[in-house]
């Protein structure tokens, strides 16, 4: 058995369950025991689990376990061990290559630095961009929410764009599909930007910040 965190994904890991001989031995199912830091126990009335159909790639996830949860942190490690279960309920004797285990990611890239977004004056364009950040591996994608008259964030928005890691920033624009038009933004309105530099798993970084006024009068 073979496991990773699943990409996009801060609770849940896939592993590759491999059984070249669960015809022939009369498997039914599989049962996926979890544990926290040390290696889980076996035992089905206390120890967390998740039942599996068959053998190949399968998705394990640590927030809908049963007997319980588990919330790694980052760093931890997260052991699996699997059994293998008959039609009349015989459950096979874990053994080496029975067992897998996981570091767990749930720490963001470096926070995006040199945040800047300016107005230009009878333009209608505005500018903004941020230092480049290639250089950091943990890199993958950043999300950038944009906002009319109040912060912008996750939660609340106008407009949210996803963008590759060389990406440092670009004009906004006036148009149908635009980003200023879909903020409806007008003479004196302050937009407000937040970056976050995203992971693979989907961990994001500490929030960089920025407004400005929008104004048409040179």
């Amino acid at each position: 058995m073979t496991g990773k965190q699943k990409e996009d994904s801060t609770t849940v890991a896939t592993i590759t369950l491999v059984d070249d001989d669960a015809a022939t031995e009369g498997v039914d199912h599989y049962i996926v025991f979890v544990g926290l830091n040390v290696a889980p126990g076996t035992n089905q009335l206390s120890d967390k689990y998740q039942i599996v159909a068959s053998a190949g790639k399968r998705d394990i996830d640590l927030s809908s376990l049963i007997n319980g949860d588990l919330t790694p942190d980052d760093g931890d490690h997260i052991y699996f061990t699997v059994v293998a279960v008959d039609d009349a309920d015989h459950v096979s004797n874990p053994k080496g290559n029975d067992s897998t285990m996981i570091v767990w990611d749930k720490a963001g890239p470096g926070k995006p630095t040199g945040l800047t977004f300016v107005d230009n004056p009878g333009m209608n364009t505005m500018t903004y961009s941020w230092n480049d950040q290639t250089n950091d591996d943990d890199l993958d994608h950043f999300e950038v929410y944009f906002n009319n008259g109040s912060e912008a964030t996750p939660e609340n928005n106008g407009v949210k764009k996803t963008y590759e890691s060389h990406y440092r920033g670009n004009n906004l624009v006036r148009g149908a599909g635009k980003i200023l038009d879909l903020l409806e933004v007008e003479e004196g309105d302050e937009i407000h930007i937040t970056v976050y530099a995203v992971d693979r798993f989907g961990n994001r970084s500490e929030p960089a910040k920025i407004s400005a006024t929008y104004s048409l009068v040179n």
